[in-house]
């Protein structure tokens, strides 16, 4: 997965990996709308509709969407005729389907932030960039990502309804993760060179324990449940794996680790990650995943419990503990699960 992040001690490196990407958000323009506005001639897809089912985002041939294990190939950038791209994120808004990524401009040869709405391509930017999360509040539509400036330096972005807002202006900053609950917008990522971790409510950064001293890699999944704010990520300065809950750490394993993705079901808090074993904590109690295994992304539905990530080169998916096939995961080459939603 390119999720462009430069990770300093060993532990990062191993997270650079794993990570599910999920991206930046922050307070601004209050315009309404329907969706990302749609790039020159969108690129139409195949038919993909809403409604109950399991969609797992992630990249085969290209950026790629299973709904229900069935494969659909994403149509490539608007304009462009071979698809190269990455689906980072997915979500699923009544009939609607949308999935946030990355593809190829063949003019260019750059990648361009992208959004797909129910199969059809919309570019988010022109400049060479990415989208890393997506989430539907009503009609706002918010896409967090960033756009490259020159070299490896970075522009944190939060796009709604398709309108470029960035985050930590004058500093070099990456969004990893967004949730919106009511009025206010959670962004989980990293600023400052990719050295500090950072979570913005509305666009202003919040305090957070345990993440002073260089070495802290990045906040990496954002989940709100009525007052309380629940990130993941990682400390491995602190040789300690766990989350955060209102800024205060949560320490689920005395070893060096990260989590990648938090999810909130009830009284129930849902981690998953690496520490060092891939492994589910449920309440802060450990259940050990295969040894293959790559968790990025967890979403909790009717007490079913889905994890989607890697088995070794493959995409995969878990429910309860139990793979699920997705079609076509193992046989073109290596392929990639970033992100599940159910409905």
């Amino acid at each position: 997965m390119n999720k462009y992040l430069k990770l300093i001690p060993a532990v990062g490196i191993a997270l650079a990996l794993f990570l599910v990407g999920n991206g930046c958000g922050g307070g601004g323009d209050d315009k309404k709308g329907n969706g990302p506005a749609p790039g020159p001639n969108p690129t139409p897809g195949p038919s993909i509709t809403g409604g109950p089912g399991v969609y797992v985002a992630g990249i085969a041939a290209g950026a790629t969407l299973w709904k229900n294990g069935k494969r659909y190939d994403l149509p490539s950038n608007p304009g462009s005729t071979y698809s190269v791209g990455t689906a980072n994120s997915v979500y699923v808004s009544g009939n609607d389907v949308y999935v946030a990524g990355y593809a190829r401009n063949d003019s260019t040869l750059r990648d361009n932030a992208m959004v797909w709405k129910n199969g059809v391509a919309q570019r988010l930017s022109d400049e060479h960039s990415s989208a890393q999360s997506i989430f539907v509040s009503g009609s706002d539509v918010y896409v967090a990502g960033d756009i490259f400036v020159e070299g490896a330096v970075k522009k944190a972005i939060l796009w709604k309804n398709g309108v470029a807002q960035q985050l930590a202006v004058g500093m070099a900053a990456t969004c990893n993760s967004v949730f919106v609950s009511g009025s206010d917008v959670y962004v989980a990522g990293i600023s400052d060179y990719l050295v500090a971790p950072v979570l913005w409510k509305n666009g202003v950064a919040q305090q957070m324990g345990n993440t002073s001293g260089y070495g802290m890699t990045s906040f990496t999944s954002v989940f709100v449940n009525g007052n309380d704010v629940y990130v993941a990520g990682s400390n491995p300065l602190r040789n300690q794996t766990g989350f955060w809950k209102n800024g205060a750490f949560q320490v689920l394993s005395n070893t060096s680790g990260f989590t990648t993705s938090v999810f909130v079901s009830g009284n129930d808090v849902y981690v998953d990650g690496k520490g060092p074993d891939a492994t589910l904590w449920k309440n802060g109690v450990p259940q050990k995943l295969d040894d293959n295994f790559s968790p990025r992304s967890i979403y909790v539905h009717n007490n079913d419990v889905y994890i989607a990530g890697n088995n070794g080169p493959f995409a995969g998916l878990w429910k309860n503990g139990v793979y699920q096939n997705l079609e076509d995961s193992n046989t073109t080459g290596a392929t990639q699960a970033y992100s599940v939603f159910v409905r």
